[in-house]
This record gives structure tokens, sequence and C-alpha cells, in this order.
């Protein structure tokens, strides 16, 4: 879920709205994501999609970033356009993917943006056509949410409108809010429901999905912090350090002075990176044993954050 800052619109016209689903959709085409509903209303977007090729993070940057500078160029405007990050709900798909397929296609009717299922048939601002197939433009995941319907696509199509047409009075949903996970400096809580209006947060994590998805949920998230944490080596500082400034045919002692020459900051860089990704070394010692602040060996590794170049000393 995306919302425009205080509520404001972020989509103005047809254009607007036309810019916005085309860069969501080159994520798809291009094997990113793969969107099961979605639907664009004045101030706010809803999009119920599974990652594939590439992190929620980076896909959701990408759009909702390049839609924001093209938006502020269009209208003249600066600032930011969205209320902080996006959104996000983790969901169990089996009990809940159909129900919030429903939910999200039928928001421009309690909306009152259309009046009817007849007009949201024809509405191309959300997946409800697509899956009816009057509007076919080969970017959504169609198939797949028919086929939880019948095997065949008239059939399916017959009865995911009866479906719909079920849910048309049923209203705002709160029990598809979210509310089984919430992440915070304690860790990880389970609670009946979340409060509304958190804008102060950075981004919103939540899960909708049973007790069982919950726990299993956060066992994978420990097992794979778990694996992210480099397993201390037998490798000593001292040896780590004389390693790296033979190779740059320094002192140790230079190294080790906060020196801001070049050739020393950059052994300096290789020696933090090496030390905590490789050798499971922690910022503290090495910070204490290269003579800097820890936060000084954040930034070194900042510094050479995702490089795959080896360090060429002189």
């Amino acid at each position: 879920m995306a919302r425009g800052i205080e509520r404001r619109r972020i989509f103005r016209d047809d254009v607007d709205r036309g810019d916005f689903v085309a860069r969501l959709s080159s994520h798809c085409r291009n094997g990113d994501v793969a969107v099961f509903a979605w639907s664009l209303m004045p101030n706010h977007a809803h999009i119920l999609l599974r990652t594939v090729g590439a992190s929620l993070s980076h896909v959701m940057q990408c759009v909702l970033g390049g839609y924001a500078r093209r938006f502020n160029l269009r209208y003249r405007r600066q600032g930011h356009l969205f209320q902080n990050r996006f959104k996000s709900i983790v969901v169990e798909s089996d009990p809940y993917l159909l129900e919030l397929v429903r939910y999200i296609h039928l928001n421009p009717i309690r909306a009152r943006i259309v009046e009817d299922l007849i007009a949201l048939a024809d509405f191309p601002w959300t997946g409800h056509a697509r899956l009816l197939a009057t509007i076919d433009d080969g970017w959504q995941e169609v198939d797949s949410v028919l086929s939880l319907f019948a095997e065949r696509a008239g059939p399916a199509r017959r009865a995911y409108l009866t479906f719909v047409a079920d849910g048309v009075n049923h209203g705002h949903r709160a029990d598809l809010q979210g509310g089984g996970l919430r992440r915070s400096r304690r860790g990880c809580e389970i609670v009946p429901s979340l409060p509304r209006g958190r804008e102060r947060w950075a981004y919103d994590e939540r899960v909708l999905g049973s007790n069982e998805f919950v726990a299993a949920l956060q066992a994978h998230e420990i097992e794979q912090r778990s694996l992210r944490i480099p397993v201390p080596s037998e490798t000593s500082i001292p040896t780590l350090l004389q390693e790296v400034a033979t190779r740059w045919r320094i002192p140790v002692a230079e190294l080790c002075s906060g020196s801001k020459r070049r050739p020393v900051v950059e052994a300096r860089t290789e020696a933090a990176i090496q030390g905590v990704r490789e050798h499971g070394l922690t910022t503290r010692d090495l910070a204490l044993a290269l003579g800097v602040r820890p936060r000084s060996v954040a930034r070194l590794l900042s510094r050479g954050q995702g490089t795959s170049r080896p360090f060429r000393a002189p």
C-alpha cells in the first residue's frame, strides 16, 4: 500500500495512472514480481504481488521513486509525494489470496468511483478487468488466479465474477488489514490487530495469516538472520592487519594511525571489510585495533558496500 502524503491525491488524471501502471507492469514483464490484484485510488494504491526475481524494496523504490519524480516534473511541484515508504503485509496465500483479490478490486465501488460491477468490468485502473479479459495487456498474473476457480478460462471467469459479486456488500474488512506479526526493538510480537495512524514509522511490515504461519515466518527470519552472521574465523586481528599492510606496502603502525593518505584509507577499508564479512570480527574490536571509532569502521564498510572488484595494492 502506498499513500499520498497528508492523504493528498497521487493520481490527478489518466496520464498519471498510465505512468504508474507502465512502471509496475515493466517489472512484471521483466520477471521481478507477479501481480495478482491491484487498484489505483485517488490518494493511494493497493497491490497484491509475489516477489520473484527482485526484492520488494527494490521494485517499490523503482516504481514509487520514478513515478514521484515524473509527477513532480509534470506539476512543477517539489517535496515528497508519498507518505514515508510503502506499507507491506506478508500474506498467507491459501486462506487469504482470493479474499484479497476481491477486496482490492472492489475498492472503486466502495469509494463510489464506479457505480457497479458492470462499470467495474471496464474500469482500467484495477486488475478486475484483466481477470475478466475485457482488458488484455498481458502483464498481470491472470491464469494463477483463475485456476483457483476452474480449469477452463470461461467457467473460471464466471465463478470469479460470482465470487466478487458476493463481496459487494461486505464493506470495509478490518480482518484483511493484517495483524499477525509486529516488528519492534523487542522482537516479534503476536498481536490481534494493529492501529492506524502509524505514519511516523519508516515502513510497516505486518502479517496476514494463521498463528502457525506467523510462527513459521518468525522461525524462517531467525534462520536467515543467523546465516548472514559470519562465523568467527581463527584469523586474529594482528594477523589480518599485518597481511593487509604487507599487501599495501605500508607499515602496520601507519595503517592503525588514522592517516588520511589514500593508500592507507584503501587499506583500512579492505581490513574492515575482510575483518567483518569474512572473519566475523566485530566493528568495535576492529575500530580499537585500527585506532578509529566504531562508526568510522561502519563508514568504511558502507564505502565498500557491494564492491566486487579486488582491492589493488600499489
